[in-house]
């Protein structure tokens, strides 16, 4: 849910960036468009969209980072759970 609420908050963002560009320098060529996609992505000019854009960062590492964690900690928690059912890999013992 939280993947598509920051999928949904960047096309925002992005309609928000070109619309507000669009009323400064009229994007009617391919080079235009591309100059204010550059602008959005690597350095906007307005303070609003160097603060959104942040953010917007922020949540995606935040979301990078807890998928990262979690799945560390279920495969922690599935070795603890097989070793403790006898189910782990270790080579018998040699008789």
């Amino acid at each position: 849910m939280l993947i598509v609420a920051l999928l949904c908050a960047f096309i925002f963002y992005a309609g928000l960036f070109l619309l507000w560009e669009s009323n400064r320098v009229p994007l009617d060529s391919m080079a235009a468009v591309l100059a204010a996609v550059n602008r959005m992505l690597f350095l906007p000019e307005n303070v609003v969209f160097v603060i959104f854009r942040g953010l917007l960062l922020v949540v995606a590492l935040y979301i990078v980072g807890d998928f990262l964690l979690s799945s560390a900690k279920r495969t922690t928690r599935r070795r603890k759970e097989d070793q403790k059912d006898g189910l782990s890999w270790k080579k018998p013992p040699r008789v």
